[in-house]
């Protein structure tokens, strides 16, 4: 049941984590600026 809750993190997973949290992070600059 929680297996769609929970997020395993694969070599694919984390790159895509890794990706979103980037963006995430140069949006928020972007709109301090």
């Amino acid at each position: 049941m929680s297996d769609k809750k929970s997020i395993h993190l694969t070599p694919e997973n984390h790159e895509f984590v890794r990706k979103l949290a980037y963006n995430k992070h140069t949006t928020i600059q972007n709109e301090a600026n």
